[in-house]
């Protein structure tokens, strides 16, 4: 990154922006007050508040964030007809209404929108004709407007908030009140409607949904019979509408692509479980039901293989809890994919391990085609091959191998982690005595 910063430095400081860095390890306490639990760790202050870097890490991606930053995120609306524009839309607009900008009111805005610049379109008005369009709306509040066509008869168009406290209260108060009962989801991520699973389950129904114009009527009926039912579990769980031809594959992937009824719908957890309607049940009866615990999860899952007792032990989504979880025994474990070259030419090696460590006890040696089966939302691969250690100790917080991919660097890193009886290294051979006689110790040529 070093070099990558000092030319966005040099380029920002023609534009009054100012660059600067912190050894953490010298100033513990700066550090522990912004809350930096790793290195490099990159944050932007506009006008004293401090928001977490997210943009490329090259000097161009710095210099085009930070340019942003130092524009105010609220852009500024003076008629009613641009108002109406934003508000009537399928996004989430928040606006907030002053007499001035000298407001102090204002400036906690701005604020406020800078923190939440990626998540929400803000802006504001000074203009008292577009005040006095919106009931309820005065100068020193702001008004988060609910994508148009996501508000059902059971949610209110907007909610009004007076702009007391600071930017953390506001923003407290803006991702508390962000959601309709029921939002959407596509390809592209949670739409705006519905950000994160947070702690509740996000109840996902598939359908014929398609809130283009000419099919807006038909699919608001549709969404409406969802609201209903979402209705009656507010609080307790999240819902989101997708429509059915962009999720075509997942669809076969949870067998409900051919399923008939009037709603196909899973419901995904935040540590990673899912659960998927049946076909003879209704949605509020699936729902208690996934809520409740009373069904079990879905898990994607390779057949378990009848015999497992090789010197590399066979991860599947149904045997992987039972085998890695057995606290009995740290886990090596190698998540490939069938395709994978690197993942090929690791095997050989792998198994050399698995043979070498079969007979000791307390260590398991192990490896998930992490493209067919289903794991804990803990192990983060993004990559392949991706291998993490597991302690007998703590079958939660897995930690990421990122040593020499040998049977010794395995075994190194398994000799300073394990708690079991890891063989030691063997001594390298002495070297032969040197022979005295030169007749019998002949040196090569020059």
């Amino acid at each position: 990154l070093a070099p990558e910063y000092e030319r966005a430095a040099s380029i920002l400081k023609a534009k009054k922006i100012k660059i600067a860095k912190v050894d953490a390890t010298v100033e513990s306490e700066l550090g522990n007050r912004f809350g930096v639990t790793g290195y490099p760790t990159l944050k932007i202050f506009n006008k004293g508040e401090p928001t977490d870097y997210e943009g490329e890490r090259t000097a161009q991606g710095i210099v085009e964030e930070l340019e942003a930053a130092v524009s105010d995120a609220a852009k500024e609306l003076d008629t009613i007809f641009d108002t109406e524009q934003l508000t009537e839309g399928d996004d989430h607009v928040i606006i907030g209404f002053f007499n001035s900008k000298d407001d102090a009111e204002y400036r906690t805005y701005q604020n406020t929108a800078n923190k939440l610049r990626k998540k929400y379109a803000f802006y504001y008005t000074t203009t008292e004709s577009v005040m006095k369009h919106y009931t309820g709306v005065k100068p020193g509040t702001f008004t988060i407007f609910f994508p148009k066509f996501f508000v059902s008869k059971h949610d209110k168009v907007s909610v009004t908030k007076a702009i007391k406290g600071d930017v953390e209260e506001l923003s407290a108060f803006i991702e508390s009140n962000k959601y309709t009962l029921v939002g959407s989801r596509t390809n592209r991520g949670l739409s705006k409607a519905v950000h994160e699973f947070e702690d509740k389950p996000l109840v996902v129904v598939y359908g014929d949904f398609n809130p283009s114009p000419d099919f807006r009527a038909e699919s608001k009926v549709y969404f409406e019979q969802v609201a209903d039912i979402a209705k009656q579990f507010k609080g307790k769980a999240q819902f989101a509408i997708s429509q059915e031809l962009e999720y075509e594959q997942e669809l076969v992937n949870y067998k409900i692509g051919d399923q008939d009824g009037d709603f196909k719908a899973v419901a995904f957890t935040a540590d990673g479980k899912k659960y998927v309607k049946d076909e003879d049940s209704t949605l509020d009866e699936f729902v208690s039901a996934a809520l409740g615990g009373d069904i079990e999860p879905y898990i994607k899952s390779e057949p378990e293989p009848k015999k497992n007792n090789g010197p590399v032990k066979i991860l599947t989504g149904k045997n992987f809890e039972k085998i890695v979880n057995d606290k009995n025994s740290d886990v090596l474990i190698e998540f490939y994919a069938p395709w994978c070259g690197h993942c090929k030419s690791l095997e050989p090696k792998y198994k050399k391990l698995g043979k070498k460590l079969k007979d000791v006890d307390g260590i398991v040696i192990a490896k998930m085609d992490a493209t067919a089966n289903d794991y804990p939302p803990q192990y983060e691969v993004q990559g392949f091959p991706t291998i993490y250690f597991v302690s007998k100790e703590n079958k939660v917080a897995p930690k990421a191998y990122e040593g020499e991919r040998d049977v010794n660097g395995f075994l190194k890193f398994l000799r300073e982690n394990s708690s079991a009886n890891i063989p030691a290294a063997k001594k390298k051979k002495k070297a032969a005595k040197k022979v005295e006689k030169e007749e019998e110790a002949p040196k090569d040529e020059l």
